[in-house]
């Protein structure tokens, strides 16, 4: 563009030919710097880390241009314009890409001023957070350590308690460790099981919870909107909006309450769901629950009784039945297409196919969103739910067989759990 010859009294060199400005030196070794350094900024490296290696970057650009320079490759100003330009296009790809590298400390100041945890005259609060986090689901638990210590760190927040879960414990203990030290915020790292726990620890509580999709079904974040990306979880975590939404409990046999926030059944889905092979959904996710599915495609029908609210009680021979607090399932598939987790009502599906003809209609109904009920599916919401089968079978609470039972009840908690949301 500006074919500017190189200086006269250069070095004969290899690297000397083609015009001097600007110094694709200068702009090769100024693009690698700021994108290691973006790189280093975003995997939440410690301050240490991140100074040495923007330390670098500079020493580097400098020698780098101070041995063209010295060699008569280029004239000075032709140096400056190789910086301006590689910051200008590393920094243009960034932009594009999404990529965020203000300074944490910054975004951490403006975010503790607006949530009040800054007093007028600047003196911190140190709020407290607690991470509840299944080591089974969380891939790279170390990396996941260090981010969560990065965000707490640069937001201001106090030294954060750590609580893992075990295979005796999905997280109820931990959440009730939580709620005792009355901490400002929960973070929740784990499959629907290990979340269905914490948010029944939570319920009422008060305290925000975080949620961090670590499993293969993440249906409660699938349905809320919040991203599958851990980064982004972790930030929506901190930034999101708070938002309460219902919990629903449900009674087995006149046992104690449980609370689940997603979806409860009774009868073949319950026996799919218990009879998937775990190490199967590890290596090939949800697919792992059609094999399941076959192995169950003649489990008997339930005469099921139910007794909706108020209303007098009603009898169906039902092969699915579902209370549900959300209405999608993998894929985004509507199988309950109004329910909504912030109405402060439940919703129950009945489907009572007779053969074939009749799960292919129910099927299509369901994939179509179409809403009408008929005697082959019906559709209820309420505040309270009491069934009766004429036998024992098992049931599901989100994604977990619980065991069997003929009576449960299920009844919804308004608003008991704050959620921060996109």
């Amino acid at each position: 563009v500006f074919g500017r010859p190189r200086p006269a009294d250069g070095l004969d060199l290899i690297t000397q030919t083609g015009f001097g400005y600007p110094s694709g030196h200068v702009t090769a070794m100024t693009v690698a710097a700021i994108l290691i350094t973006a790189t280093v900024v975003v995997t939440r490296q410690s301050p240490t880390v991140t100074m040495g290696w923007r330390a670098g970057g500079v020493a580097v650009i400098t020698l780098v241009g101070l041995d063209r320079w010295v060699l008569g490759a280029h004239w000075f100003s032709d140096l400056i314009g190789g910086l301006l330009f590689g910051a200008f296009a590393a920094t243009s790809c960034l932009v594009l890409a999404g990529v965020k590298v203000v300074p944490p400390e910054l975004t951490a100041l403006i975010t503790r001023r607006a949530r009040g945890q800054l007093s007028r005259d600047g003196t911190e609060l140190k709020p407290r957070c607690a991470i509840i986090l299944n080591p089974a689901k969380v891939t790279d638990e170390a990396t996941f350590r260090r981010h969560v210590n990065y965000e707490l760190r640069t937001r201001g927040w106090a030294k954060p308690i750590w609580l893992e879960t075990t295979p005796e414990d999905a997280g109820a203990e931990m959440t009730a460790v939580a709620v005792r030290k009355q901490v400002d915020l929960v973070i929740g790292a784990g499959g629907d099981g290990t979340i269905r726990a914490i948010c029944g620890g939570l319920a009422g509580s008060g305290i925000p919870f975080g949620l961090i999709p670590a499993g293969t079904g993440n249906l409660l974040a699938k349905n809320l909107g919040i991203p599958l990306d851990e980064q982004a979880a972790l930030e929506l975590a901190f930034e999101g909006t708070e938002h309460p939404i219902d919990l629903v409990s449900v009674a087995a046999d006149g046992g104690e309450p449980e609370f689940f926030c997603v979806m409860a059944g009774i009868g073949v889905d319950a026996a799919i769901i218990s009879a998937t092979n775990p190490d199967l959904k590890k290596a090939v996710g949800s697919a792992a629950y059609f094999l399941a599915a076959a192995q169950h495609a003649n489990h008997a029908p339930l005469t099921t009784t139910f007794e909706v609210d108020d209303e007098p009680p009603f009898t169906r021979v039902s092969s699915v039945v579902l209370i549900g607090n959300v209405g999608h399932l993998q894929g985004g598939i509507p199988l309950i297409p109004d329910a909504a987790p912030d109405d402060g009502l439940l919703d129950l599906l009945i489907a009572s196919p007779a053969g074939p003809a009749d799960w292919l209609n129910v099927v299509t109904r369901v994939m179509t969103r179409q809403r009408r009920t008929d005697k082959r599916l019906d559709r209820f919401t309420a505040r309270r739910v009491r069934l009766v089968t004429e036998r024992p079978d098992a049931y599901q609470v989100d994604g977990d067989t619980l065991g069997t039972a003929r009576e449960l009840v299920f009844e919804v908690h308004p608003g008991a759990l704050t959620i921060r949301l996109p």
